[in-house]
């Protein structure tokens, strides 16, 4: 019976373990199924970010790519970072953070070997050429512009090659270096020319222009403004009639910049109006006619007013954001608690499983030491029931009388009799007096159980002949809490469950 019983707990656990593994084994695959959603949503963001950019969409903070740059850096995903990394380092170069932009666009390059992704390599040289100029480093600028034309070349990207040329032109303008200046906007003209891409031409042809208003060369500046004058299509029409005003106005044709500076004010940008409107105000004060100077006068304040605006805009755009960088680096906490969390599950998981199959064999081990030390506890059962005397029911009597005469016993019934509890010495009288009637007893009792105070206690006065009810009195315990002890000594004793009584039994034949 107590065979059987060992079998099927042992086959209990052995079908909980079984459980829980295959439970872990469904956290696992779960797991890993989120994980790939959760990276499929954040690559879409950073898709949708990438086109924006493209679209020259400005995002209206930094928190959603920073999160998505944690993201993939949680995930250790070397093939998303570098443009993760490049759309960071605009976004915060949108925001006017140069020494984040800078760090990401950095860690963009560190990712990415020399042969890899060229148009990548060119976005991001450009971008920090820009961002150099920004800072009037204009040597760094320039080398990292030679960068990007460099990888622009090796993709055959002849749009960016002219950018690039367009943008080299520039630096040389900021740095005074005329012959260079020219040099590099010349090289861009042509190839602007070779593509037929009258966008870009009429682009350049502006720098070109300008370069020349700029040095006071009014002619050479007509010869490359007039030809675009009609290019309405260009993103760029605005400075155009800008540089057309501005050199008729060098040149005394006032008749022409009136015209152009109108031009302004039907297709300039708040900026261009705002000087068109100045100059538009001073030609009619010089010429006395109130009324026009007067309207001019309200609309340059219009467009200051929106300059403003568009300003005010700017400024709560970067209160905004930094209102939302605390939030920003909660969510990137989160999200970094989150991957931690899927990683740790995944190798706790795992680590669990190998426990769980090495606790498996370490409770077969115990399951078979357990029936081997219940094979000897039976064994020395047995035994001492075999060397027990056989008394007769008169011998005991006059055993348990000879106990009931001593003082011990006297004074227990007084402690009842009180509703008092023994102290230590009475314990110790007890077991004394115990001892002299059955010598072997205690001995023998601890030799297949082992007793704690209270238990020994308990034992000691069954032996005594004690009533459980009294038994909790003299020890100052509940009566179930007596009959709880008295199942549970049988139950470790025997290796399987009994009744209190059984246990009294046992007690008193030994």
């Amino acid at each position: 019976m107590v065979d059987i019983q060992f079998s099927v707990t042992f086959a209990t656990m052995k079908s909980n373990i079984l459980l829980v593994l295959l439970f872990l084994s469904y956290t696992l695959v779960s797991c890993n199924s989120a994980d790939k959603q959760l990276h499929q949503r954040m690559y879409k963001k950073l898709m949708r970010i990438k086109a924006e950019d493209k679209a020259y969409i400005s995002q209206p903070s930094t928190m959603e790519i920073d999160s998505i740059v944690n993201f993939f850096e949680d995930c250790r995903d070397d093939e998303t970072l570098p443009t993760a990394y490049y759309l960071a380092g605009r976004v915060h170069h949108d925001f006017q953070e140069p020494e984040q932009a800078l760090r990401y666009y950095q860690l963009s390059l560190d990712h990415l070997s020399s042969h890899q992704d060229p148009h990548l390599h060119s976005l991001i040289h450009s971008q920090l050429s820009s961002l150099f100029l920004s800072q009037q480093l204009s040597e760094e600028a320039l080398k990292h512009i030679r960068l990007a034309y460099h990888y622009d070349k090796m993709q055959k990207d002849t749009v960016g090659m002219i950018f690039d040329l367009r943008d080299m032109g520039n630096i040389h303008r900021s740095n005074e270096e005329d012959d260079s200046c020219l040099f590099f906007l010349n090289d861009a003209l042509s190839l602007a020319q070779i593509i037929n891409d009258q966008d870009l031409t009429a682009d350049i042809q502006s720098q070109i222009a300008a370069y020349h208003l700029q040095k006071g060369n009014v002619n050479l500046c007509h010869q490359y403004i007039t030809p675009i004058l009609n290019s309405s299509d260009t993103d760029n029409i605005s400075g155009i009639y800008s540089i057309a005003a501005d050199m008729y106005k060098l040149s005394g044709r006032m008749d022409s910049a009136i015209f152009y500076y109108r031009k302004i004010e039907e297709a300039g940008n708040p900026y261009a109006r705002q000087e068109a409107f100045k100059a538009l105000t001073n030609f009619f004060i010089s010429k006395g006619n109130s009324h026009e100077a007067l309207r001019y006068a309200q609309l340059y304040e219009e467009a200051t007013d929106s300059i403003q605006e568009i300003t005010s805009t700017e400024t709560v755009s970067r209160i905004h954001a930094m209102y939302n960088y605390q939030k920003q680096m909660s969510e990137n906490a989160r999200l970094r608690l989150s991957n931690a969390r899927r990683r740790n599950i995944i190798i706790c998981a795992s680590a669990i499983m190998v426990c769980l199959l090495l606790i498996l064999y370490a409770i077969w081990q115990k399951y078979r030491y357990n029936k081997t030390e219940l094979a000897l506890q039976m064994k020395k059962l047995k035994e001492l029931q075999d060397q027990q005397p056989s008394l007769s029911e008169v011998s005991a009597k006059e055993s348990l009388y000879t106990l009931h005469q001593t003082y011990i016993y006297t004074r227990i019934q007084q402690l009842i009799g009180q509703e008092k509890v023994m102290s230590d010495t009475d314990w110790l009288q007890l077991e004394n007096a115990i001892h002299q009637v059955y010598e072997h007893f205690m001995p023998k009792l601890t030799s297949v159980c082992k007793l704690s105070t209270q238990e020994r206690h308990v034992c000691l006065l069954i032996k005594t002949g004690i009533s459980p009810v009294n038994i909790a009195t003299l020890t100052a315990r509940s009566k179930q809490a007596i009959n709880n002890t008295r199942s549970r000594l049988f139950e470790r004793t025997f290796r399987r469950k009994g009744s209190p009584s059984e246990w009294d039994h046992f007690i008193l034949e030994l």
